[in-house]
């Protein structure tokens, strides 16, 4: 069996997939809203792309592949594509809270 190939497309707010099955519009997700996960008990949340995770965290592909290969943002090598897990992106976003006590003001 073969499996079509599939574009996105982005279309006026809309992530349009192509292929030789029925087109799927859905809309476009703004600046940093997690990928939605109400796929069911079943299936597993979908991985993301560098660019997802860039767009995400509002920072450039370049930034987010240098903390991949720095070993700071596990991630996998899958078909020579990093895809990365949203929980791990999500753990790596809180290493960077600040939890000092309030400091007097200066």
């Amino acid at each position: 069996m073969v499996v079509p190939d599939r574009q996105a497309h982005h279309v006026a707010g809309l992530v349009r997939l192509t292929g030789d099955g029925p087109m799927h519009t859905a809309p476009a997700l703004p600046h940093g809203t997690p990928i939605p996960r109400d796929r069911g008990p079943s299936v597993p949340p979908p991985l993301l792309s560098i660019e997802d995770v860039a767009h995400y965290l509002g920072v450039s592909p370049r930034w987010v592949y240098g903390q991949v290969r720095s070993g700071r943002l596990p991630a996998m090598l899958i078909a020579r594509s990093w895809r990365l897990r949203q929980e791990n992106v999500d753990g790596f976003v809180e290493s960077f809270r600040n939890d000092m006590p309030d400091a007097p003001p200066y």
